[in-house]
C-alpha cells in the first residue's frame, strides 16, 4: 500500500499543477488507501505483530532460511551462469548439489529475478529483462494509471518466488503486463 501511495503522489504531483480536480481525485485515493491499510492492520493485527517481531522463533527461522537460499543460489549460478539450469529445474539443481537434505528443504530462492537468472542464465535473462523493461516503458507511455500495479508486482518479486515459479503467479505477472498495455483514457469528470 505504501508503494502505491508513493507512486500515486508522484503521478498526481505532476498533474496537480494543471488541474484542481486531480487533487480531489488524489485525496479520495489517499483516503481509500488509508482506510484499506487501517482495516487490514486492525483485522490482521496478530499476523502483523508476529511478522514484525524479530525475536519470534518463526521469523528467525524464516530469515535463516532466506540467507541460506542466497548462498545456495550462488552455488547453483556459479556452475551454470551462461545458460542456466533450465526453466523449472532450480530445485533439481539444488538436489544435485546436496542430495542429503530432506525434500522440503529444496526451496527456490525467494527472489524471482535471481530465480530466473539461475534458471535461464545470463544470456536469456538479459533478453527477458530487456523485453520486460520494454513492456513496462510502453505501459508508462500508454496507461500511467496502471504503473502502481506493475511496481507493486515488481517489488513483490524481490521477496518471493511464486511470480516466477508457480503457474498462477506467472499468469498473474503476464496478465498484469498485458492489461497494462491496453490504453485507457481516464475520464476524471465521471469519478
Amino acid at each position: 500500500v505504501a508503494v502505491l501511495i508513493i507512486i500515486q503522489l508522484i503521478k498526481y504531483f505532476k498533474q496537480s499543477i494543471k488541474n484542481t480536480e486531480t487533487l480531489r481525485l488524489l485525496f479520495v485515493q489517499l483516503v481509500y488507501y488509508f482506510l484499506l491499510t487501517l482495516v487490514l492492520v486492525v483485522s490482521l493485527l496478530p499476523v502483523f505483530a508476529a511478522r514484525f517481531d524479530i525475536g519470534n522463533r518463526l521469523e528467525i527461522q524464516s530469515v535463516d532460511m532466506r540467507v541460506s537460499q542466497y548462498k545456495e543460489f550462488s552455488e547453483v549460478f556459479s556452475k551454470n551462469y551462461w545458460l542456466g539450469v533450465g526453466p523449472g529445474a532450480y530445485t533439481m539443481a539444488l538436489y544435485q548439489n546436496d542430495p542429503t537434505k530432506h525434500v522440503r528443504d529444496y526451496q527456490p530462492v525467494h527472489n524471482i529475478y535471481l530465480l530466473m537468472l539461475a534458471e535461464t542464465g545470463i544470456v536469456f535473462f538479459l533478453f527477458g529483462f530487456v523485453t520486460i523493461l520494454f513492456l513496462i516503458r510502453k505501459i508508462l507511455q500508454n496507461n500511467i494509471n496502471f504503473a502502481p500495479v506493475v511496481v507493486v508486482l515488481m517489488t513483490a518479486g524481490l521477496f518471493d518466488h511464486w511470480l516466477g515459479s508457480l503457474y498462477t503467479g506467472m499468469i498473474l505477472w503476464w496478465l498484469v503486463l498485458v492489461l497494462g498495455l491496453v490504453f485507457v483514457k481516464p475520464e476524471i469528470d465521471k469519478i
